[in-house]
């Protein structure tokens, strides 16, 4: 693969690797630094090279109560990142200088690295002075390209046709195109069908198809994508089968596998120049849906790549490179000092404040690294807890949960060196866990525990989920379902029974009956449990239990705060969000408005995140089914529920894909527009106007396939069904919104235009009847030759013609329609918008083509409903 990598054996010379005469980028990330043995009273750190130049903050040593409970180096906790372009030679002769000054910037310590030792060195570098971790990360171009694979079903093929795509996914998702679409043999295509798969019949099966298999010459399935080494480990590769069918697309299943075994396990290379290495990868791997095992793939994959290096592992020191474990190992035997337990007992004894001790935790958080003094310090916690007054439990509740998730008490490290003294500490660990464990349980029953105990006992049955298999196996049961033992673990209790005491606390653990409170806890454990997967594991899903917990969650989810907050972090694989939706809309009553408020409130947050981190909406969605649930929303008559709903659309669109858009137009520009557009509500009409002026009109703003009437469109999105083209696609699906759009604010003027005659109609007709009525009363008035003829003269003028001028009047002002006043305040709050569209197209900027938030107040309660324009 042209990986270079500093390893145990002798130096790597110069010479040894050859990047041809190219420029390489470089992520640098200097962290960690600590100052050792140091006899001065004050220092800082000054890092220097031609590419970048830093000075850490400079510490001083003083008088306080921390100094005198331990001796400890000057720590700086910066980070600090640098990304630099570098020539192959540079690489070889540039380099990173650390020098050690006072405040009188005098150097008692300089150490000179070369990049490329640091490029092909370990991360991690320990001297007698200074010890300091470096990342040092090329950039690399990858080109992925798919040549064979196969997938085996366990179900017989069913649909008409087969296609996939390949992607990478880490904070970003790249996907290639669709491969060739692999014809069902169950299927034959009907002589006369002017499309290939249009007219498919269905034939019955002589026997049950299984395999599906394509092998590429031309246009196969491909992606290149530039990310950083660093970034390998996180970075998965992803197939994902799709079956065709009527013209759609429906996710079958994906398989994963990380970018890192990828490129290092079963490939081997079949080109390499200086510049440029070319491998073969083959790998066998599930088909899974929703976590479910449906099939088997297997992949030939052709893999290229530039030349790069990478970080080896292990600890650069005087002696050179040691093994991590090793290392790790000696420095427990020298380590005698006990600085945290020290400062816990002086405030027990009043002799230390809090504020001290936490001073001392945040110092003390990356020193203390042997088990054996984190073993004893969870001792002294455990045993000196109940008698403490409120405020000291709840410190020493935050130091044990400070202590149980660091990486020396994992499992893994404690079986990476299998030694007696280290098979004591491990038991005691797993002795300390179930008596916090069996504490933390009562107490949550009991509910009487504040924010911080219920958030740190929440933490230990996290802790105690993943390492007492007994514990999880109870709490697996009382949500209903079963899973089987971690590899892992059974590794480590077959360890662990190798002693007496190990053996007797496992005999112990097992006899235990867990009482697990689901219902006060399980929220809680949920968000915990989310962030500790995500510590240690790149692929929660493949995660033993992971489909069952998460199921469980989101099928008893509340839609309360901690339950919103639990979601958005699971929600970081994004594939959950339709479960989330299905289950929301499937548990809510229509005809209950808070109901639907809350819910459509909790879909909206969700939804936002998933597409913000995603830019879209993922590749599982149900879109159908979501566009059902809103509109049967927007039939309802609850103004709240219909502008959340609205508020909903409008959050998204930008995300949406052309097809999806395409159907949120046929379902807001249909019948539904007009009702929408004169609603009653004014807060509706306001909604529905920005969603209108904002989404649609700046989107769709003018015509870019050369049809023009909505009939021609139609059959154009057809044929554009059967031979795929995504930019005449997207111009014609532009073009029938465009025009639906266009079409209905046509009608919208003509109505308001109507209603304006009108009015100037009725203006008219009644100075005509005035006019007349003053004539007639002035012809009256002269024929009056007596006080009677007046009288009865008068009363005839004020009877007959204004009553019946009156009646024709009124008459026609009640045949008006009543929406005609809801027409009036929408034409006037349509041009409100178009004036505050144009307000924000002058000052937005030209990068920026994000429409600002829907500017209106959506509450439950309808007296507070408040529009803002």
């Amino acid at each position: 693969m042209g990986i270079v990598c500093k390893s145990l054996k002798p130096k790597t010379s110069l010479n040894d690797i050859q990047f041809g005469n190219q420029q390489l980028e470089y992520s640098i990330t200097i962290t960690n630094i600590k100052l050792k043995y140091y006899q001065q009273d004050s220092a800082y750190i000054s890092l220097t090279s031609p590419y970048f130049k830093h000075h850490t903050y400079i510490i001083r040593y003083t008088k306080t109560p921390q100094v005198k409970l331990f001796k400890q180096p000057f720590q700086w906790n910066q980070e600090y990142t640098e990304h630099i372009s570098i020539d192959s030679e540079e690489l070889k002769t540039k380099h990173l200088k650390i020098q050690v000054l006072n405040d009188k910037h005098i150097s008692s310590y300089t150490k000179r690295l070369s990049f490329y030792q640091i490029a092909v060195g370990p991360q991690s570098y320990d001297y007698d002075t200074i010890s300091f971790d470096i990342i040092m990360s090329q950039k690399i171009s990858i080109k992925i390209i798919s040549k064979e694979l196969t997938c085996h079903l366990n179900q017989q093929l069913n649909h008409i046709a087969y296609t996939f795509n390949i992607g990478l996914k880490n904070k970003f998702e790249k996907i290639s195109q669709l491969s060739n679409k692999y014809l069902n043999p169950a299927f034959q295509e009907q002589a006369t069908s002017p499309y290939k798969y249009k007219s498919l019949c269905k034939e019955k099966l002589l026997k049950p198809l299984h395999d599906l298999q394509w092998e590429f010459r031309d246009d196969p399935p491909q992606l290149e994508v530039d990310l950083h080494y660093s970034d390998f480990q996180t970075t998965t590769f992803i197939i994902q089968i799709f079956a065709y069918d009527n013209q759609n697309y429906i996710p079958i299943g994906q398989s994963y596998i990380s970018l890192i075994q990828l490129l290092n396990q079963n490939s081997f290379s079949i080109a390499q120049t200086k510049m440029m290495s070319i491998t073969e990868s083959k790998f066998t791997e599930n088909l899974k849906s929703l976590g479910n095992i449906i099939g088997e793939i297997k992949t030939k994959l052709i893999l290229s790549t530039n030349q790069y290096t990478k970080q080896c592992t292990g600890i650069m020191t005087l002696k050179g490179i040691v093994n991590q474990s090793e290392y790790m190992i000696q420095k427990y035997k020298t380590q005698d000092e006990q600085p945290l337990l020290i400062a816990l007992q002086k405030l027990i004894e009043k002799k230390i404040t809090q504020q001290q001790i936490l001073d001392i935790l945040k110092i003390m958080r990356n020193q203390i690294q042997n088990p054996r003094q984190l073993i004893q310090v969870m001792k002294f916690i455990l045993n000196q807890y109940k008698q403490q007054v409120e405020d000291n439990k709840k410190l020493f509740l935050t130091v044990f949960i400070e202590i149980i998730y660091r990486k020396e008490l994992d499992l893994e490290h404690f079986l990476a060196s299998k030694t007696p003294q280290m098979l004591k500490v491990a038991s005691q660990f797993i002795k300390i866990i179930y008596k916090a464990l069996d504490y933390s349980l009562i107490k949550l029953i009991d509910g009487t525990c504040h924010d911080i105990q219920l958030e740190c006992y929440s933490k230990i049955l996290v802790k105690a989920f993943h390492i007492i298999p007994e514990f999880r196996t109870q709490f697996q049961n009382n949500i209903g379902f079963n899973e089987k033992q971690f590899y892992l673990e059974f590794q480590f209790y077959s360890w662990l029974s190798t002693i007496q005491k190990g053996s007797q606390l496992i005999q112990e653990i097992k006899k235990t009956n867990y009482k697990i409170p689901k219902e006060q806890v399980f929220d809680q454990f949920i968000y915990y449990w989310i962030d500790y997967i995500q510590l240690k594991y790149t692929l929660q899903q493949e995660i033993l239990g992971y489909n069952e917990l998460t199921n469980e969650f989101i099928n008893s989810s509340n839609q309360g705060n901690l339950c919103l907050k639990a979601s958005i972090k699971l929600l970081k694989n994004p594939m959950l969000l339709n479960k989330f939706v299905f289950q929301i809309f499937s548990t809510t009553n229509l005809y209950n408005p808070a109901q639907v408020f809350d819910s459509l409130d909790f879909i909206n947050s969700i939804t936002i995140y998933v597409c913000q981190e995603n830019q879209k909406l993922p590749s599982n969605f149900d879109f159908n089914y979501y566009i059902k649930g809103l509109k049967m929303v927007l039939d309802s008559d609850h103004a709240q529920s219909i502008c959340k709903a609205l508020q909903l659309i409008y959050n998204i669109f930008q995300y949406l894909t052309s097809d999806q858009k395409l159907e949120v137009s046929e379902l807001l520009l249909g019948e539904i527009f007009f009702t929408l557009f004169i609603h009653w509500s004014y807060s509706v009409r306001n909604c529905f106007i920005q969603l209108l002026v904002f989404k649609f009109q700046h989107k769709h703003k003018q015509l870019k396939s050369g049809l023009d009437s909505i009939e021609d469109l139609n059959k154009e999105i057809k044929t554009i069904l059967v031979n795929p083209n995504k930019v005449s696609k997207e111009n014609v699906i532009n073009d029938l919104i465009f025009m639906k759009y266009t079409q209905n604010l046509d009608i919208i003027e003509g109505l308001y235009q109507n209603q304006q005659n009108q009015k100037q109609h009725d203006t008219t007709l009644r100075g005509k009847l005035t006019r007349r009525k003053l004539e007639q009363e002035e012809s009256l008035t002269l024929r009056c030759v007596t006080q009677e003829d007046q009288l009865r003269l008068s009363t005839h003028s004020h009877s007959t013609p204004e009553k019946g001028s009156l009646i024709r009047f009124y008459s026609l002002k009640q045949e008006i329609n009543r929406n005609t006043t809801y027409l009036l305040q929408a034409y006037k709050q349509w041009n409100q918008t178009q004036l505050a569209y144009k307000k924000w197209l002058k000052g937005k900027d030209s990068q920026n083509d994000i429409a600002p938030a829907m500017n209106v107040r959506i509450q439950k309660d309808e007296s507070n409903v408040e529009a803002l324009f």
